[in-house]
């Protein structure tokens, strides 16, 4: 089989169809560059199915190949124009392909006609004999290429156009010739260390952390692998990985580094490209020209201003800031020697033309300019802070331009890329000093919009920092106050449109006062801003925080408004699985409306005040004190209270005996103290076996407490947990009743089932009340004296009550 792949493999590359490699068996490329790795090479086919023997042959549609696959969807998509006669695909799906070549003016990003589906830029094909789980690729039987040749797409099919930028020709030919005129190793060395390991180069490998290095470079056959990651590629790979660099950019950058120019695919795409490089060169000359001005005599104020604020000598360096003279007369006169025109300087806004027909003049002047970078880090635009002290806007950036568009990019994106594909958290702050104090304290993934409040266009762009896989959740820092509340709101408006479930966010509020720049300069230093980050709260705490503002949630109508404001916020949220996942959290938050208080639990009420301390003469006599009905319905359910108890079970069977404490608010209120929780207790007689259960009702619906047996008598002491600590009450109840109540929020307890076993517990010193109730008559004196020997210390308030036995309850 690994003989019959590289055989057809030769043959598909023959016929100018760039092919690689994907797992044997499998559908996925074998290679991490995937479709970039495509080649009509026969040396290099045969290297790669040597590294991959059995290999399926994948084969790159678009520009790679000038190919294009349609897959007929409906019947009659054809319009009632005939399909010409071409070559006919069928894949390891079933599905059957229609080969076509794409003309010098058709896009083959188009989106062809309603019925067909279209495999083009970006995408691949999995050419015979490829089998996947047994299916294998077939050619059509009058449709094989040996049979027919490809033809033309027909302009009929190509139903939808949409502007692209610059068609780039990256031909197999040119990808080759670029890898060839690289070194694998001078590549890689920039970024790691290499030692020689016999013909090949060893290093930690840059993709992952170990100890031992197990990343390997290999420039004979043009390769990197990683035995411990899996990593592997070319060159271009490998810059798109460790840079976090697109397909198109990597290849730019390598091919400026072997002095090859990127193929363009017609004459007015060649013009633009070299207009835009003409740009970019006249404003990497600028950022130097400005660079140079803030160590001369002119920007001894400047330089001056940025180390009172702790900007070192290196940072200067990194981020090429640099300072606009009052007159930069001479800025223009080197441009225009270096052959740009006036136009030139206008069109990329460094100098600004009046509409009153004034002469041009320099759009920044004296002040402090911070470059602006694209993806790749070539300067395309300026920031300026005015000088303190100075006259016009704090701050002023460059206007719109064929290099930048201010909308749609943030400051610092060039450095944040590669922090973020280094495990870096991505941070968004509000100006450019705050980046860069930020990139002083390492945290070097920080960017910030341009002067503009955060748009649609830069979450994406925020998003596309991120590498390939996982979760993409920015950082959005904003100032404590109001108007930084605001601008928190606006900023989840914009995001909640573009949210999936790997694309999220988080916000950080500062302390009061204070941004990025200044926490990170003053005495809390980095710890403090470490701290902000921790605290970022989830999108949903902040949407609460936005409907919840001036509600009074106590009200109905404020409880039904939030509720309405709540699900129309997040109709915003185009998928459906996030939505829902929103929609459990923010709804489940919800105050609940309160249950009615039954009769029996409001005669409860008095218990409290009527139970006798046990340090008062009366306590001999409590025993057989009559206290009246306590609010417990005990014994068998009767029809009445059914419907206020299963929606509190699982089942209810007939038959089975119950003890149900009423709305726990009442009972608390009968016992002097406060909670929020309620509990139902239940005791099930089942096949001869005894079973309680204690449940939450009013918040989780889940079982509270875990049961553990002491002594030999079998008693249970039943402990509540996972709860906040607080003042505690102990109540103990007889046999068949058991209740834990806490002052505030529910509270670690310890309650007990019976006075027996309240004579063996081991009681925590956080209980500061006890409630010990018994059935009247039930228990002997001598077992209570007993019992409340044991826990009658350390200043606890104990009281005692008796409970007449109701009909139906088990001795």
């Amino acid at each position: 089989m690994a003989d019959v792949c590289l055989s057809a493999a030769l043959d598909y590359a023959e016929r100018g169809w760039p092919v690689f490699p994907c797992a044997p068996g499998g559908k996925l490329p074998a290679l991490d560059n995937g479709t970039a790795a495509a080649t009509t090479d026969p040396e290099r086919i045969a290297a790669l199915w040597a590294e991959f023997p059995g290999a399926n042959i994948g084969m790159a549609t678009g520009h790679a190949s000038g190919l294009v696959a349609l897959e007929v969807l409906a019947a009659g998509a054809d319009g009632g124009f005939a399909l010409p006669e071409t070559v006919r695909l069928r894949g390891v799906d079933g599905t059957d392909q229609l080969l076509f070549m794409v003309g010098e003016n058709q896009d083959i990003t188009d989106k062809p006609g309603r019925g067909f589906a279209a495999r083009g830029e970006g995408r691949f094909l999995l050419l015979p004999p490829s089998v996947v789980d047994g299916a294998a690729s077939t050619w059509g039987v009058a449709g094989a290429p040996s049979v027919v040749d490809v033809a033309p797409l027909p302009d009929w099919l190509v139903a939808e156009r949409r502007e692209t930028g610059p068609r780039q020709v990256l031909s197999p030919a040119f990808l080759d010739e670029l890898r060839g005129r690289l070194s694998l190793s001078g590549v890689v060395a920039r970024h790691v260390k290499l030692s020689r390991a016999g013909h090949e180069f060893r290093a930690p490998c840059p993709f992952h952390r170990e100890k031992t290095p197990s990343f390997y470079v290999n420039d004979e056959k043009g390769f990197f692998h990683c035995f411990g990651c899996g990593a592997h590629g070319d060159a271009i790979a490998f810059v798109m990985r460790v840079g976090n660099q697109s397909f198109v950019d990597a290849v730019e950058m390598l091919a400026a580094e072997a002095g090859l120019d990127v193929p363009r695919a017609s004459q007015p795409d060649r013009i633009k490209y070299a207009r835009k490089q003409s740009l970019l060169d006249l404003m990497d000359r600028a950022a130097r020209w400005y660079e140079g001005q803030l160590s001369a005599d002119l920007g001894r104020e400047a330089l001056a201003y940025l180390q009172r604020r702790g900007i070192s000598g290196d940072i200067l360096f990194q981020c090429r800031i640099g300072y606009a003279p009052p007159d930069s007369a001479p800025l223009k006169t080197m441009l225009m020697g270096a052959g740009y025109t006036e136009a030139d300087l206008e069109a990329v806004g460094l100098w600004k033309r009046p509409d009153d027909g004034r002469p041009a003049y320099p759009f920044f002047r004296d002040r402090v300019l911070f470059p602006v970078m694209d993806r790749q880090g070539r300067v395309i635009a300026f920031g300026g802070r005015v000088l303190d002290g100075g006259s016009g806007p704090k701050y002023l950036n460059s206007p719109d331009s064929p290099l930048f568009h201010k909308g749609r990019l943030l400051y610092g994106m060039s450095r944040a890329r590669q922090a973020v594909a280094s495990g870096k958290a991505l941070i968004v702050t509000e100006g450019y000093l705050d980046v860069i104090s930020c990139v002083m304290a390492t945290f070097t993934g920080a960017v910030a919009p341009l002067g503009t409040a955060l748009t649609a266009q830069q979450v994406e762009a925020l998003w596309r920092l991120y590498p390939d896989g996982g979760l993409r959740q920015p950082i959005l820092c904003f100032d404590g106050d109001a108007a930084g509340r605001k601008a928190a709101h606006r900023a989840v408006e914009r995001l909640l449109p573009q949210l999936s479930p790997d694309h999220s966010a988080r916000i950080a509020f500062m302390p009061d006062g204070a941004d990025p720049d200044s926490l990170l300069r003053g005495d809390g230093g980095i710890p403090a801003f470490q701290a902000v980050l921790d605290q970022a709260r989830s999108l949903p705490d902040v949407i609460w925080e936005m409907e919840a503002e001036g509600r009074d949630l106590t009200q109905a109508d404020a409880l039904a408004g939030m509720r309405a404001a709540l699900l129309q916020r997040l109709s915003a949220i185009p998928d459906a699985g996030v939505r829902k996942a929103y929609e459990d959290d923010l709804l489940g938050r919800l105050p609940r409306p309160a249950a009615p208080i039954p009769d029996e639990v409001n005669l409860a009420r008095s218990l409290w005040g009527q139970a006798v301390a046990l340090d008062s003469p009366r306590a001999p006599d409590a025993v057989g004190a009559y206290v009246g009905r306590f609010g417990l319905a005990v014994g068998k359910v009767p029809p009445t209270l059914r419907a206020t108890v299963a929606p509190y079970r699982h089942r209810l069977d007939k038959g089975r005996r119950v003890v149900e404490l009423g709305p726990w608010p009442a009972l608390v209120a009968a016992l002097g103290t406060g909670t929020v929780n309620a509990v139902l207790l239940t005791f099930i007689q089942r096949d001869g076996k005894a079973r309680q259960e204690i449940w939450d009702t009013a918040v989780t619906g889940q079982k509270l407490f875990d049961r553990q047996q002491i002594g030999d008598a079998g008693d249970s002491v039943i402990r509540l947990t996972a709860l906040e600590p607080g003042p505690l009450t102990l109540c103990v109840t007889p046999e068949l009743g058991l209740y834990a109540l806490a002052q505030g929020r529910p509270s670690p307890v310890w309650a007990v089932r019976s006075v027996h076993a309240l004579g063996k517990a081991v009681i925590p010193e956080t209980v500061t009340h006890i409630l010990v109730c018994l059935w009247e008559g039930a228990a002997p004196r001598k077992a209570v004296d007993v019992a409340l020997r044991n826990i009658a210390t350390g200043g606890r308030v104990i009281r005692l009550a008796s409970i007449p036995r109701p009909a139906g309850v088990m001795p």
